[in-house]
């Protein structure tokens, strides 16, 4: 059988089973891995393998199982464990799949891996790293990648898509460390339709390197005070992630939980604020053409000019609280101010560069407290020095809505293009 006649198979096996309703996503998936450390190319490893995932729905009973061995009889048995599992499972007249819609196929990105010029490229870059960062160590995970995935989606509504894409991707993991001490580890990745020509010169790269060279003599801070904080790029992305993971999806806007419930169309971040989600944007190389719900994805807004646009509901959220249905995607877009970043730091009279934070879950209102690493302390429009082990903490909520400035400049990760965002009012907590 070819792929999409094992696509049908499963489809027609859940019918004869006796399932209402049924949904398959066939994953081919295909990975070449050069890991690396500051030394040398240290693996390369090669694997393939493909997966079904069944979802069934059975008097409004619904479950899910996962294949790996895709054995024709042993698709069927486990065809029977989900009726099985669908029979045990909890009504809930909202449970469904998607409805009927135009069939598409999407591919992007390369067919096959440059190996080439991957094992050129690290060698290039550990030879930089070498002359230009002694103090930098590559830690366990640093791996260049090149990732190809092909998915089959279809239920029986009739709906079916493929979805061919590829790309590559750069994971770093690393700190600096000299004979007396090593600053706190930090980490990067890239996703990227084509390899660039260096990885050194690549986005913030070279900067982080060199801020965590700074960071081997991080000076702790002797006071508590309310002051700014400015979030980089990748902060940026990830506190926005945090907002909409507890205002805006499935979990608390069906228990009501979310501040947000009711602010649809109306303001609800500083009016500087511009969220989208760009699932198949141009500029975003990790494009996602269709949702697990086997719904066809597009790029929308989230939060325009910090008014809500949308909440970020599932085809179960969408259906359990009758609002509109968001085929959302972590691949964000945060759109940019018109301030440079270095007079968005001439600006700051006291307060820290977030680099990384480290701490739990937010809770459900918003509120969060963590460790800030990787940060610096600026005073009177300057960069004094990088800190350890200074708290943060504040509002998810308060703190997008007390935005100052958002920064001309953006960084790229593949996955999100965000900027600088400096909020005000946000609790720094040092020694004292």
């Amino acid at each position: 059988m070819d792929n999409r006649e094992i696509l049908n198979f499963c489809l027609q096996g859940i019918k004869d089973k006796g399932l209402d309703k049924g949904q398959c996503i066939y994953s081919i998936n295909e990975k070449y891995e050069l890991n690396f450390t500051k030394e040398s190319i240290s693996l390369l490893r090669t694997t393939k393998d493909s997966d079904i995932n069944l979802t069934g729905i059975k008097d409004n009973k619904k479950s899910s199982i996962k294949i790996s061995n895709l054995d024709y009889k042993n698709i069927e048995n486990k065809i029977g464990e989900l009726v099985e599992m669908c029979d045990s499972s909890r009504e809930d007249e909202f449970n469904d799949i998607a409805p009927n819609s135009d069939n598409e196929e999407f591919k992007y990105g390369s067919d096959s891996a440059d190996l080439h010029k991957m094992y050129d490229l690290i060698l290039d870059f550990i030879k930089n790293i070498n002359l230009k960062y002694e103090q930098i160590n590559l830690i366990g995970g640093t791996n260049l990648t090149f990732n190809k995935k092909v998915k089959y989606i279809g239920n029986t509504n009739s709906v079916y898509f493929k979805s061919d894409t590829s790309n590559y991707s750069l994971a770093l993991t690393y700190a600096a460390k000299n004979q007396e001490t090593s600053s706190s580890f930090n980490f990067a990745q890239f996703q990227f339709d084509e390899l660039p020509e260096s990885f050194i010169e690549y986005e913030n790269i070279d900067k982080k390197f060199k801020e965590a060279v700074e960071q081997l003599y991080c000076i702790e801070l002797e006071e508590k005070f309310l002051g700014d904080l400015i979030l980089t790029p990748e902060l940026a992305n990830e506190f926005v992630v945090y907002y909409n993971q507890l205002f805006l999806c499935d979990t608390p806007i069906i228990s009501k939980t979310s501040m947000l419930k009711d602010k649809l169309g109306k303001k609800v971040a500083d009016n500087k604020l511009t969220v989208l989600c760009e699932s198949i944007s141009d500029e975003i190389s990790n494009k996602v053409f269709v949702t697990s719900d086997g719904m066809k994805t597009y790029n929308f807004p989230i939060i325009e000019n910090g008014v809500l646009n949308t909440f970020l509901l599932t085809l179960y959220g969408s259906r359990k609280t009758k609002k509109k249905f968001a085929p959302y995607t972590e691949n964000i877009r945060i759109l940019n101010g018109d301030k440079k970043i270095d007079d968005i730091m001439k600006s700051t009279n006291k307060g820290i560069i977030l680099g990384r934070f480290s701490g739990g879950q937010p809770a459900s209102n918003g509120d969060f407290s963590g460790v800030a690493k990787n940060s610096y302390y600026i005073e009177n429009g300057e960069i004094k020095y990088p800190i350890k082990e200074v708290m943060i903490s504040g509002n998810i909520y308060e703190m997008f809505n007390n935005i100052e400035y958002i920064s001309e400049e953006t960084l790229n990760t593949g996955c999100s293009i965000t900027p600088w965002i400096k909020v005000n009012n946000v609790t720094i907590s040092g020694k004292a």
